[in-house]
């Protein structure tokens, strides 16, 4: 398990110029998102088919379309606590999509915990919009 943490942890350091060239076209961007990067964000992962999404700007995908789960807390640079929440959100081929924070993402996959949103569900509270 260590293993693995270690090798996403850096892919992500790597980043996407690091691999073979590859594009994924995401098509136009999702409307009903307020902020038009986000959209191509969202429009992007649904081109791709992606079942999960790393993010830090989890309020901007968190539309009326969406489920949200708080799942913990977190220091900020200040040192204020910071609610963390996940949002699943449907695709337009009927599958879901996770968006989830990274500090809960590094969390879950050391304690082992599904992303699947049938066990998000089943393991945090469904929260208001934020």
């Amino acid at each position: 398990m260590e293993e693995s943490i270690s090798g996403l942890i850096g892919m992500m350091k790597f980043g996407p110029l690091g691999f073979d060239p590859h594009i994924v076209l995401g098509g136009s961007p999702d409307p009903a998102l307020k902020d038009i990067e986000d959209g191509g964000v969202l429009a992007t992962a649904y081109a791709a088919q992606a079942t999960i999404l790393i993010t830090e700007n989890l309020k901007d995908f968190a539309g009326q379309d969406a489920e949200t789960f708080q799942t913990s807390h977190g220091k900020t640079p200040s040192g204020t606590t910071r609610e963390l929440y996940c949002v699943i959100r449907s695709r337009p081929d009927g599958k879901e999509l996770v968006i989830v924070h990274p500090a809960d993402f590094v969390s879950w996959t050391e304690r082992d915990v599904r992303t699947s949103p049938q066990s998000i569900r089943r393991t945090f509270a469904k929260t208001p919009k934020p």
